[in-house]
Formats: C-alpha cells, structure tokens, sequence
C-alpha cells in the first residue's frame, strides 16, 4: 500500500506512481527506419525518416547533430521531417534520429 491505497497490478511488467496513477511503465520504442536528407541549403538541412515498424506508444522523434550533446529539433509523432538550419556552408555533417516513448524514453539512434 502506498499512502494508505492499496492497487492491484494485472499484468506483470515495471510500474511507476505519478500523479495518483499506476502506470506501466513502456518498454523502449524502436528507431525509425530509412532517415535520409530531404533537401539540403547553404545553411540548413531537411531529414526525413520513416516510422518505426511498430508505432504503438510513439510520442515523437529526436534529431541530434554529431559533436552536440543536446538535441538539435524535436518532432510529433505524426511528423516525418524536419529541418536543422544555422548549419555552416562546405562542411559535413552527421545527424541521427531516434524515436521517444510516452514515457520519455528513446530508441537507439539511426544516423545519416
């Protein structure tokens, strides 16, 4: 019993208490598959990837550049692009995708 409450859990699994709720807690989600370059400009790129084969619990995407720790864009779950700008001309690049959960948790990353 937490603060006096009893629960019932029906399936085995990780849970967490937020908010009052027991929630399981999701597994990792898969990486999507075939990230490519859409479009590219003198200072920007468009990357586009298709969904993970299994799309269940997707809450969106995080594109990250090579050499920066944090996240460069982020995208909804229905998005299958998007564009990295204030990139310097003549010089390579290397992005990676990857899919994050419900829960915040995300999936390996597929490069490009």
């Amino acid at each position: 019993a937490v603060g006096g409450i009893n629960y019932t859990l029906e399936e085995p699994g990780e849970y967490v208490l937020r908010n009052g709720h027991v929630k399981r807690i999701l597994p990792p989600p898969r990486p999507p598959c075939l990230v490519v370059v859409n479009g590219a400009g003198p200072t920007s790129v468009e990357l586009a990837w298709n969904p993970p084969d299994v799309e269940e619990g997707v809450a969106g995407y995080r594109v990250y550049q090579e050499g920066i720790t944090e996240q460069v864009a982020e995208a909804s779950a229905n998005l299958r692009s998007c564009t990295v700008s204030g990139l310097k001309g003549a010089m390579a690049y290397t992005f990676s995708v990857s899919t994050l959960n419900e829960d915040g948790v995300e999936s390996e990353s597929i490069a490009v």
